[in-house]
């Protein structure tokens, strides 16, 4: 008996996706529509949407970090803090908060501020000169909090 109920159970499951499968005009519109490669969003929009979380939703330049000593609006820790929040924004994880090895990693590896002063003028030669800055201003972004991300303490734990 317990088997019957399995093999029904079974058949109408696959069957009504055996038939959608084997339907000589294609898949169904949800299949197709999934088959779609999705729309990408332009820079300008991904700008917009990063800070609108910062400015609005996250409120990261004025963030009081709990972590920091208070009133330290403008120290190492506030920094570093408030960093994290913007970089919340885009998708990265909460990073370390040592201000030195983030600073090597912006200014000497990556050359964070270098790099985007840099590509700010060639938007200046571009007919699409909005969406050249907007791409400047999220590949800056994404370069500050990569390195965020390096300045996580790297120490392991060798306990077992």
């Amino acid at each position: 008996m317990a088997g019957s109920r399995t093999l029904t159970v079974a058949l109408l499951v696959l069957l009504p996706l055996a038939l959608a499968l084997a339907r000589p005009d294609g898949p169904t519109l949800p299949e197709a529509a999934a088959a779609q490669p999705r729309h990408r969003r332009s820079a300008t929009e991904e700008r917009r949407k990063w800070n609108d979380c910062i400015i609005m939703e996250r409120q990261c330049n004025d963030k009081e970090c709990s972590e920091c000593a208070p009133g330290g609006k403008h120290d190492d820790c506030a920094f570093m803090c408030r960093w994290n929040c913007k970089c919340g924004c885009g998708g990265y994880p909460q990073a370390g908060a040592d201000l030195a090895r983030w600073g090597e990693c912006y200014r000497e590896e990556r050359r964070c501020g270098e790099t985007h002063s840099a590509c700010k003028k060639g938007c200046a030669k571009k007919s699409g000169q909005g969406e050249c800055e907007s791409k400047c201003e999220l590949d800056y972004k994404k370069c500050a909090c990569e390195c965020m991300q390096s300045s996580t303490s790297t120490s392991t734990s060798t306990t077992h």
